[in-house]
């Protein structure tokens, strides 16, 4: 009897730690919700970033990779948008991601995001506020 006890106890802790997440379960490269963009999220210390590693068109119509133009820092604005991270800071609380900030190149703005997996882990739901505007976008894994 106690040898089936501890058979049922082991197969509950199976299950139990197997739909689990892990902090580093959002690191990969990603396609975002325009499908005009790859994202790399990466841990650098104990939190998470996300670069642009590839754009759908990377370069202006005069052939010239495309700049930050729209930054309000004016010293950013000739750095390249392939390479720049656009998420920063995220922190992992046991399911989701927290307290994380993205760039919008395009906007020249920052706003507050979290992030959370579906339980396949092949899509990323991005949470983005600014002020009282919220949204959420799905990125794919790739």
């Amino acid at each position: 009897m106690r040898s089936l006890m501890a058979l049922a106890f082991f197969c509950l802790l199976l299950l139990k730690t197997h739909g689990q997440t892990k902090s580093t379960d959002i690191t990969g490269t990603w396609l975002n919700d325009k499908k005009d963009a790859h994202v790399e999220i990466y841990q650098k210390g104990g939190n998470f970033f996300g670069k642009i590693v590839w754009l759908k068109e990377p370069n202006t119509p005069n052939g010239e990779p495309k700049t930050d133009r729209n930054n309000p820092t004016k010293s950013l604005r000739t750095r390249e948008i392939m390479g720049i991270d656009i998420i920063s800071d995220l922190s992992f609380d046991g399911k989701t991601w927290e307290d994380g900030k993205v760039y919008l190149p395009k906007k020249g703005k920052e706003a507050d995001c979290s992030a959370e997996l579906s339980e396949d882990h092949n899509s990323l739901a991005l949470h983005i506020t600014k002020l009282w505007f919220s949204t959420s976008v799905t990125w794919t894994r790739l």
